[in-house]
């Protein structure tokens, strides 16, 4: 990935992008495998919320952004 002409590697972390948004880093919702419905309350998985995360001369870049 480029940020401004300037390369970032070993780029790790989540991210989500659907029909109405994208999501990347700590905006991300882990959530259970169960097909999601009006009645049903969704869990969120114990795994911790992680930003997006790279290499950038020589330091971290870490990334979570929303978008609609």
């Amino acid at each position: 990935m480029t940020v401004y002409d300037n390369q970032v590697t070993q780029i790790t972390g989540p991210f989500r992008i659907d029909n109405q948004r994208v999501t990347a880093g700590k905006f991300v919702e882990r959530l259970s495998p169960s097909k999601p419905t009006f009645s049903s309350i969704q869990t969120v998985d114990p795994i911790p919320a992680e930003s997006i995360s790279g290499i950038l001369y020589k330091g971290v870049l870490r990334l979570d952004a929303h978008m609609d």
